[in-house]
């Protein structure tokens, strides 16, 4: 699937190459209409001569082959070692001679990144597992406030409640006055 910003979709591809093919558009006039460059243009006929219809759709980002990937055999070695040892990517990585994000991205695809997420005994993940959604029910339940045996205020009403006194030990400011207005007095004479 084309991401949100993408000038083209596989159907824009498709009115792309029908213009140039079919209505013999010139690929400058196509490519200025899609706002797009001709080698945009010449790309996307390469592949529909190629492949066909299939070719103008999307294609997957991944690398076709990794040749420096670790084998299987290495990625089974330390997933072996994770269950077997129980300790984490730094501890692991020095015994199985790999480095450790190496060690770290082998268990977090794995889905063993985490030691809590692990059973400890048997080193298994910890997982609930359903057949359908909600069907595994969590309450949280908090107490958030006293109430007195009778009910509280909604049951008894405002006047049930108690005023606490107000507090004698405040801040005492003495009055304000009011000001008196500026005057200034100028000298004659040199400055000094």
């Amino acid at each position: 699937m084309a991401h949100r910003r993408a000038k083209l979709t596989p159907y824009g591809r498709s009115v792309l190459v029908d213009r140039v093919l079919i209505e013999g558009w010139s690929v400058g006039e196509v490519a200025k209409a899609a706002s797009v460059s001709p080698a945009t243009v010449y790309k996307w006929l390469a592949r529909f001569r190629d492949e066909g219809v299939a070719g103008l759709q999307d294609r997957s980002s991944a690398p076709k082959r990794c040749p420096r990937a670790l084998p299987p055999s290495e990625v089974s070695r330390i997933l072996a070692g994770r269950r077997r040892l129980k300790v984490g990517p730094h501890r692991l990585a020095p015994m199985l001679g790999h480095p450790r994000s190496t060690v770290y991205g082998v268990l977090r695809r794995a889905g063993l990144s985490r030691l809590a997420h692990l059973d400890r005994p048997t080193a298994t993940p910890l997982r609930y597992e359903r057949e359908r959604p909600g069907e595994l029910l969590h309450v949280d339940v908090k107490k958030l406030g006293r109430i007195r045996p009778g009910g509280g205020w909604r049951m008894l009403g405002q006047s049930s409640q108690t005023k606490a006194p107000r507090p004698r030990s405040r801040l005492r400011l003495p009055p304000r006055r009011p000001r008196r207005p500026l005057t200034l007095r100028l000298r004659r004479g040199p400055p000094r």
